[in-house]
């Protein structure tokens, strides 16, 4: 089982999980291996939840801490019924 959180600043969950799998591969060794990225319910945690869901991101116009429009996303489930709204791209401290 591969079940990383993001490297911040490096690699997304789901990036994470493809390079271990990845270097799991090299290994000369039967094994079955299941990946599913995680978050910690802060930054990344709309991204995961949308992969995992098979969804898709929606772009979208907000404005920031400063009043400033700036582009921003949400998920969405596959079926649609259910959003993923991350607050942090919208009034994070990394937009100050």
């Amino acid at each position: 089982m591969i079940a990383p959180d993001k490297f911040k600043g490096s690699l997304t969950a789901d990036e994470a999980c493809r390079a271990i799998r990845e270097g799991l591969s090299l290994i000369d060794l039967p094994m079955h291996v299941m990946a599913i990225p995680l978050a910690d319910g802060g930054e990344g945690t709309s991204e995961v939840l949308t992969s995992i869901s098979e969804g898709s991101r929606i772009q979208v116009k907000v404005m920031d801490p400063l009043f400033r429009e700036i582009e921003s996303e949400y998920g969405i489930t596959q079926d649609r019924k259910t959003a993923f709204i991350e607050m942090a791209k919208a009034s994070g401290l990394q937009l100050l």
